[in-house]
């Protein structure tokens, strides 16, 4: 394939049947270009707030798909075991580990946080999953019941049945998607695992 050049003063194309002259002298140089570009990106990142680290306080709307590399979420750790009432507030993270051992069956109650109730920061048609883990000793105990915002759920399933009990010396994990349907009507779709 052969290369050459043209010399020219001035570019013409046809702009629907208009045509359109530019001089040469006025386009950018490849090394302008690249500047442009450069400044373009860099200006765009920064008027985002995407330069550097960000924390939303608010809920975040994207209406298309996005790319993650990776999520590092907040765990909620407390060193105390959990006992028969507990509630888990998923505004500071959608993650509780309790590495104390249980102390007895557990009646867990998911809200938003002591000001807000999980209807209030759902929308009808959102879903939310949660992880609560649980440390069990020589006794173990497991999770017997779920409510949301203090009330039994509307629909609660889980994967191969409601657990009925745990083994000693685990950490139990309860995986829960929920689902609210309707205004303070929710689905929960639940599963229990064992880490040996």
């Amino acid at each position: 394939m052969a290369y050459g050049k043209i010399k020219a003063d001035s570019l013409v194309w046809d702009n629907a049947g208009t045509d359109v002259e530019v001089p040469i002298s006025t386009l950018p140089t490849a090394t302008a270009l690249t500047t442009v570009s450069s400044n373009l990106t860099s200006g765009l990142a920064a008027k985002a707030g995407l330069a550097t680290t960000n924390t939303f306080s608010a809920d975040q709307v994207f209406q298309e798909s996005i790319s993650i590399e990776r999520v590092k979420e907040a765990v909620s750790i407390d060193s105390n075991g959990s006992g028969a009432s507990e509630i888990f507030d998923v505004v500071p993270s959608a993650i509780k580990y309790h590495t104390g051992n249980a102390t007895a069956n557990t009646t867990l109650n998911i809200r938003g946080s002591a000001t807000d109730t999980l209807d209030s920061i759902m929308a009808v048609g959102q879903s939310l999953t949660v992880a609560w883990l649980q440390t069990n000793g020589s006794s173990a105990y497991y999770v017997s019941a779920v409510q949301i915002d203090g009330a039994s759920p509307a629909i609660l399933k889980w994967v191969g049945g409601a657990p009925t009990s745990a083994d000693a010396n685990t950490i139990n994990s309860y995986v829960m998607t929920i689902i609210k349907t309707a205004s303070a009507t929710f689905t929960v779709l639940a599963n229990e695992g064992s880490f040996e």
